[in-house]
């Protein structure tokens, strides 16, 4: 290339570099117009190469050199910033204009040598790029316009609350210019009281919790004024989740503010006045049909003075619709009697409900007829539900389960509930009148002389427990309850009696106290140590087994935590125990084995159990812990247990041995394969480095041969046709081996593009429709992953090719945070059932499925296989975790 380009007229080459390192320091030392430089090169990539040349020297041109006839290749190298492109295949041809063209600051794509129409036209894709350079910048211009013009305050922040960027409606509402904001921090102007509210919802947004909030807010003025704010945020976020920036949008609402303070404050006052106001004054025009009310009534109903309506319609809105029925039968009454009192309930404008009564007259004129009706209106509210309060405590009393009866201060019973009735087996009509002594023992009478004393006194007297007898003469247990009643002055008139019959509970507690003795005398004799425990450990009861049985007195255990009597020579024992203990006082049993110690100090071992006691209400209100001795029951356990050791420790020797085995089989395994890709690498690499260069190198050379043909015989310039269209052969059969052995996409591109040229070949070569599904914004893996899914996509429709009999095959790649799944279906006959068998067992046959699967072992992933008559799905699971992904864009950077 570089005699071709000398021998040029206009043309002088300055410098040759080995690599695309020293290609771009030998540009950067002699800034020539026009670097040439091919794609694939050790250290730096042509692509890369070119970034760092036109980042470096604006005015210097790039030409790409590249024996890839790819749209998306073409597209990379204009996004790196070539200005041309040039087939290896067309250097002879096409080198010379495409270099005096891009001198000149255009654009050249050569035609690729018979090329197909299934090939993107690059010219359209150059077209396309420009187009959409455009319309990003006019969307730009869009963007800036909107923020700067929106009618509410806008800001960008950083992640720490500084401003980046501020609109002038921001400025304005603030009352600070954007330079004065741009060096500050949201939270150095907020509001002390607004602080803590919004760093809560920021703290979301920082934790991935959230993506946006809102929140009404202060901001302060340089002049020491506060404005409200209705701040809305958003957070804008790069694709691994972190926060890139935020938005923030805020609108003045200070004048809202002070209005609804006004509104509380007006409100408040109108409560004042409807607490005040009782009663009220209306006058109805029956001829105009106008109400008039007066401010007081208007209070009543909650209304401010001059609100009312003034009609019929406005009054009966006011009234509950299931009692406007009865307010309009109250009116029609007093039409028809010339009088009308009633009641009805009405709603309030606060919306309170309260009940109101309606009293006055009717007026007739001269000839009879009703001419106007005035009345007043009361709030009745309080009364009725004192009212209702009354009867309802009559009825609490009369439906009491209790004995309730009132009496004077001279014994005489005033009042008798039903309760009274069925406990002593009076009537009311019997006993009202009458002394309360009917129903006391006569050797307790002296008992009511000295209660009635005490009521006296005002001294209320609770659960007295005595002896009262019925009707019948049988006599009860009851416990008494006395209050004394007072008049509105505070002096007692009398007493309130509540006598609960507590005989069958006193039978109870007899029953109880017996069982108790019972359950003593059990708990004294069992064999298994017994403890009472309060919920802080301290030992209640301990039975003859838990003392006799280790030696201790029960003066040395009662009273002590149980840690310091059993435990007390087992320091590391003591504080589990105590620990225990708390679990036990939560409501929770605990039972394990554990070692405790005689009051000779020899350590045994105990099968130990925390139970706790409920009360009623599910508190725990004590602890019963009980123990087994199992010391020699351990022994033979322990015994066993060594046997048993010694057995698998055996075992586990042998099976290490296996595992070790099995791991050096598999290292070599992998050792193997990456082995097999290096080679073909390596091979690749010498099939374009050394083979296609001198490939290169012989087509100009027959380009020079061909111009000249015109002075050969007409079977020399045949020859020389032939052998020309035969090294071109020659070179696209070693461009497509060296590609098979090793795609070079896959190193300069990524994963994306390498097999987007893989299969359009293997769809021209086969035959078989195969769709790829694989996202725009997929990105760069780490290199052995990318070899591995290019492989096992390799592997998958070459078993389609030859196995299947499918016509189509769709393919799948996709990445979440830490996996990356490929799936590859065909429509084929599928796999035979015996070979599903051995693949799911593990017994795999054929070397492409063991190669598959053992490339994803060695990666951390693995490989479902799914297939039945309707065709084949073959899966690929492999891990990849977020520093690994941006370690690969790193390495696909350098």
């Amino acid at each position: 290339m570089s005699s071709l380009l000398a021998s040029q007229n206009g043309f002088e080459v300055c410098g040759e570099a080995i690599d695309g390192r020293d290609g771009v320091e030998k540009a950067k030392q002699l800034k020539p117009d026009v670097v040439v430089m091919d794609v694939s090169m050790p250290n730096l990539n042509g692509l890369e190469a070119t970034r760092l040349i036109r980042d470096t020297l604006p005015r210097t041109e790039v030409l790409i050199l590249s024996q890839h006839e790819a749209p998306e290749m073409i597209k990379q190298a204009f996004r790196a910033g070539a200005r041309g492109y040039v087939l290896k295949s067309s250097i002879a041809d096409q080198l010379e204009r495409a270099v005096e063209v891009v001198s000149r600051g255009d654009t050249f794509v050569a035609d690729a040598p018979n090329s197909g129409s299934h090939h993107v036209d690059p010219q359209e894709v150059l077209q396309r790029s420009a187009a959409l350079e455009r319309e990003l910048g006019a969307s730009e211009e869009r963007f800036r316009a909107t923020f700067e013009l929106a009618p509410v305050g806008v800001a960008h922040l950083n992640g720490n609350g500084r401003w980046l960027r501020v609109n002038q409606k921001f400025c304005e509402i603030l009352g600070r210019p954007a330079a004065e904001l741009l060096k500050m921090k949201y939270q150095d102007i907020t509001h002390p009281d607004d602080r803590a509210p919004e760093l809560l919802e920021a703290q979301k947004i920082s934790e991935g919790k959230s993506d946006h909030y809102s929140i009404e807010k202060r901001y302060a003025r340089p002049d020491g004024s506060w404005v409200w704010v209705m701040r809305s945020v958003s957070a804008v976020r790069y694709g691994a989740g972190e926060v890139q920036y935020v938005i923030s949008v805020i609108q003045d609402i200070t004048e809202r503010k002070h209005a609804e303070q006004k509104l509380w404050a007006s409100q408040q006052r109108l409560a004042l006045a409807q607490i005040a106001g009782k009663s009220g004054t209306f006058e109805r025009n029956l001829k105009t049909g106008v109400d008039s009310w007066s401010p007081e009534i208007e209070e009543l109903y909650g209304m401010k003075p001059g609100e009312f309506g003034g009609t019929q319609a406005d009054f009966l809105s006011c009234v509950l619709p299931e009692d406007r029925a009865e307010a309009q039968r109250i009116a029609d009454e007093g039409l028809r009697t010339g009088e009308f009192d009633g009641e009805f309930r009405i709603q309030r404008r606060d919306a309170a409900v309260r009940r109101m009564s309606s009293r006055g007259k009717v007026y007739f004129d001269e000839h009879g007829r009703p001419e106007k009706l005035i009345g007043i209106n009361m709030d009745v509210t309080e009364s009725k539900q004192a009212e209702q309060a009354r009867a309802s405590l009559a009825a609490i009393v009369e439906s009491s389960d209790d004995a309730i009866i009132s009496k004077d201060l001279n014994g005489i019973i005033n009042s008798w509930n039903g309760a009274a009735e069925r406990t002593f087996g009076y009537s009311a009509a019997e006993t009202i009148g009458r002394p309360v002594t009917i129903i006391i023992p006569p050797e307790l009478r002296e008992e009511e002389a000295q209660i009635l004393a005490r009521l006296m006194k005002g001294e209320r007297i609770e659960h007295f427990e005595t002896t009262r007898v019925t009707k019948s003469g049988e006599r009860l247990n009851v416990s008494l309850t006395i209050s004394p009643i007072k008049d509105s002055q505070g002096r007692v008139i009398g007493a309130s009696k509540i006598a609960r019959d507590i005989t069958e509970h006193k039978r109870t507690e007899k029953q109880f106290r017996e069982n108790q003795e019972l359950l003593r005398a059990a708990f004294a004799q069992t064999y298994s140590f017994l403890c009472l425990l309060s919920v802080d450990g301290t030992v209640l009861e301990a039975n003859r087994a838990a003392l006799e049985g280790t030696g201790f007195p029960r003066r040395e255990v009662i009273g002590l935590k149980v840690w310091d009597v059993w435990w007390s020579k087992l320091p590391e024992e003591q504080e589990i125990l105590k620990a225990r203990v708390a679990t036990a006082a939560k409501g929770r049993a605990v039972r394990e084995e554990c070692s405790y110690s005689l009051r000779d100090g020899s350590v045994r071992f105990v099968d130990r159990t925390l139970n706790p006691v409920h009360n009623e209400q599910g508190e725990v209100i004590m602890i019963v812990a009980s123990g087994l001795d199992v010391t020699e029951q351990r022994q033979l356990r322990t015994l066993l247990e060594e046997r048993v050791t010694d057995r698998t420790k055996e075992l586990e020797l042998k099976n290490l041995e296996l595992l070790k085995q099995t791991a050096v089989v598999r290292e070599l395994s992998g050792r193997l394969l990456q082995i097999q890709d290096e080679e073909r690498r390596r091979i690749a690499r010498e099939l374009h480095d050394s083979v296609g260069q001198m490939l290169a190198a012989a087509s100009m050379n027959f380009s020079h041969v061909a111009r000249e043909k015109g002075a050969l015989s007409g079977a020399a310039a045949k020859a020389v046709e032939e052998n020309r269209a035969l090294l071109e052969q020659i070179s696209a059969e070693i461009r497509t081996i060296s590609h098979l052995l090793h795609p070079p996409l896959l190193d300069e591109v990524g994963l994306q593009s390498a097999l987007q040229w893989y299969i359009e070949g293997f769809s021209e070569r086969s035959k078989i429709s195969v769709n790829l599904e694989l996202p725009e914004d997929f990105g760069r893996l780490p290199r052995d992953l990318e070899i591995t899914l290019f492989r096992v996509v390799q592997e998958c429709l070459t078993n389609i090719h030859r196995h299947s009999e499918s016509r189509i095959a769709a393919i799948r790649v996709s990445r979440s945070a830490n996996q990356v799944r490929l799936e590859v279906k065909d429509h084929g006959k599928g796999i035979p059932l015996d070979m599903q068998l051995n693949i799911t067992s593990g017994k795999i046959t054929g070397v492409g499925m063991r190669g598959m699967r053992e490339r994803l072992r060695q990666l951390g992933g693995h490989l479902q296989v799914q297939s039945d008559a309707g065709g084949t799905l073959i899966v690929a699971l492999l891990p990849v975790s977020e520093a690994a992904a941006k370690e690969a864009v790193t390495s696909a950077a350098d």
